[in-house]
């Protein structure tokens, strides 16, 4: 038996065995194959008490889902649960027939699971998905299934009249939230979520916190909150418990381990965690400006000239849906060597300027233009050989790469489209650009296939692929957003050395302002297709000008308990696609009478710029207040 991380970290467990829910004891798992066994749970041993919220937290591969699927005694071959005992609600539940196991799974005891899309059937609405479980579980009609269904969807805050959509016509939000309806049809007194918030942006992020938070309260539940976030847990968790290779390292109230970590790698993954209160990283070789990168934009490698892209809704049950203005008026500029984040919420328009960029889709209206030539109006031939200039890294490293292609054939591949080199020329660049990307040693990393790589080593390995051209731009779309922190922290540091090195210019799209703050020179926030404030990064999150940015401030991942009654809950405020004037409006709280005629983004500082009726120019280093400045001046970059 392993010592108590409660003891050997200082700290005293609160729970005792009177008020525990859930004991486990000496837990350990392990997947078995011809090679000596994968011991993925090792000898793990906590308590979880009534109406408790317990995180558990670690990188990927550290053991916690596996931990969550021997309580729940779903561990799939080669897994086996080897050693320990699990009391749950004065019952030894390895002791229980598998068989009787339906009456506690899904009953006493339920999953959130990890990636919404992934579980909800994509031929059933939400209603119909949530009304399943309930004719599995209980003996009842359809009808009063159905109704049932649209109870608990609403009390988990989805809207009556997204009820009967599809999984694919709902947000990543919402789609968490019937999965969470679909956890509680059966009042169960422990949840356990699995990565619920992983790659959701920071808005939504806080909403399916704050709704967690509100389920504790009102039903009294027990939540074991798993995640690779340390932010995420520490706004909502009672008590942390930290797991690195399969063991608890770490365990105890939350202010102490994210305040006095204990163990060194507590330490450094609180040390690794974005925060916005953070003094902000000094100059040097590895975060400077490239060399000769100008400081203003007076001579942009990148230029967007008020484009728009609206894509048609199409049609369903002889209904047209609404034009969605995926981009409305986009105007920005990025100088050589510069670092530019475009941040936002889903559904911002941010995915869609970064196609617009590489000319992956053509604009309706304005001009995209790179190195002098507009793109939207290049023939494909010169469109692909400019491609050879600029390049897309993508969010998930997971379905970005081939599973059948060896890491050399996956970032020489470029090359053989362009013709750029063969034989052993191409063999040379590939090994470089693993190299340049920490891929060390090169020679056998070329050899592997992605299912052999974490996910970190699969992120670069797509940094690599966009690097081997040599190119002047990289895209990159939320790269760091399915990985865990230490990742982040090691990929952002490569990408900035490309940048001090090569001078390559990044566009860095995110919904993480914390992310942002250590990596970008400038960001452009984004909201429902338009830039509402861009400037400076340290200058917009010392004191943001727009009342959306200050809403993503409030939800970013920082280490802060949530707060029910924040005072930003216009951040959750519904959106009405028929709304004329400001693009906030509808969940703007200052909002009024001048608000339905559509303010510019006009220059309210120098090298700053907002698009608010209420933000009047100002020369003293940050936007005044209230105001109602109608003379708009176009955008100062």
């Amino acid at each position: 038996m392993t010592p108590d991380p409660t003891e050997t970290s200082g700290w005293q467990a609160t729970a005792t065995q009177a008020e525990a829910l859930l004991t486990v004891t000496d837990l350990s798992t392990a997947y078995l194959g011809d090679r000596e066994p994968v011991r993925a749970v090792r000898d793990v041993s906590f308590e979880l008490r009534r109406s408790e919220v317990l995180g558990v937290v670690g990188h990927s591969g550290c053991g916690k889902t596996t931990l969550a699927m021997s309580l729940l005694r779903l561990v799939k071959p080669p897994g086996k649960i080897t050693a320990g005992d699990v009391d749950f609600d004065g019952e030894k539940l390895f002791r229980r027939p598998r068989a009787r196991m339906s009456g506690i799974r899904g009953v006493r005891m339920s999953l959130i699971p990890q990636a919404a899309m992934n579980v909800l059937d994509p031929l059933r609405t939400a209603r119909a998905s949530v009304a399943e479980i309930i004719t599995a579980h209980r003996d009842t009609s359809r009808s009063a299934a159905r109704e049932r269904a649209g109870a608990l969807l609403g009390s988990v805050g989805l809207s009556q009249d997204r009820f009967d959509a599809y999984p694919h016509e709902l947000s990543g939000g919402m789609r968490q939230r019937v999965v969470t309806a679909m956890a509680l049809v059966n009042e169960p007194v422990l949840v356990i979520a699995d990565e619920p918030v992983t790659g959701l942006d920071v808005i939504v992020q806080a909403q399916i916190l704050e709704l967690l938070s509100e389920l504790r309260a009102r039903d009294a539940l027990s939540i074991l909150f798993i995640s690779h976030d340390l932010g995420a847990v520490a706004k909502l968790a009672d008590r942390i418990m930290v797991m690195e290779a399969g063991r608890v390292v770490e365990l105890g109230p939350t202010d102490q381990v994210i305040c006095a970590p204990v163990h060194p790698y507590t330490r450094r993954l609180v040390a690794a965690t974005p925060r916005l209160d953070a003094p902000a990283a000094p100059p040097g070789p590895s975060n400077g400006p490239a060399p000769g990168a100008p400081d203003r934009v007076d001579a942009p490698l990148l230029r967007l000239v008020d484009v728009r892209k609206h894509f048609s809704g199409g049609h369903r049950l002889h209904r047209r849906k609404a034009v969605v203005k995926a981009v409305d008026g986009v105007s920005l500029n990025v100088a050589p060597g510069e670092i530019v984040g475009i941040i936002g919420e889903s559904g911002s328009g941010k995915s869609t300027v970064a196609r617009l960029i590489l000319g992956l889709i053509r604009p309706d209206r304005g001009q995209v233009v790179f190195d002098g030539s507009d793109i939207a109006r290049l023939p494909e031939n010169r469109l692909r050989e400019m491609r050879r200039s600029m390049h897309l890294v993508f969010q998930d490293p997971y379905d970005s790469l081939s599973p059948k292609m060896r890491v050399r054939e996956l970032v020489g591949e470029p090359l053989v489209i362009h013709g750029s080199v063969g034989g052993g020329g191409l063999h040379d660049r590939v090994l470089e650009a693993l190299e340049e990307t920490d891929l060390r040693p090169a020679i056998e990393f070329a050899e592997r296939y992605p299912n052999e790589l974490s996910g970190g080593q699969r992120q670069r390995v797509a940094l690599a692929r966009a690097l081997v051209l040599r190119p002047r731009l990289i895209v990159a779309d939320e790269p760091t957003s399915m990985l865990d922190v230490p990742l982040r922290a090691g990929l952002l540091a490569t990408m900035r050395s490309l940048r001090s090195r090569h001078g390559v210019t990044f566009v860095f799209i995110t919904h993480d302002l914390a992310l942002a703050r250590i990596f970008c020179d400038r960001v452009a926030v984004m909201f429902r297709g338009q830039i509402v404030e861009l400037g400076p990064t340290d200058r917009i999150i010392a004191a943001p000008g727009h009342p959306y940015t200050e809403a993503l401030l409030t939800a970013a991942r920082d280490l802060r308990p949530v707060v029910a009654a924040s005072g930003h809950d216009q951040a959750r405020g519904p959106l009405d696609d028929a709304a004329t004037g400001c693009c906030y409006r509808s969940r703007c709280p200052a909002a009024n009478d001048i608000c339905a005629q559509a303010p510019t983004l006009r220059a309210v500082e120098e090298a700053r710029s907002v698009a608010c009726h209420m933000v009047e120019p100002t020369q003293q280093g940050q936007p005044a207040g209230t105001g109602a400045d109608r003379t708009h001046q176009p955008e100062v970059d």
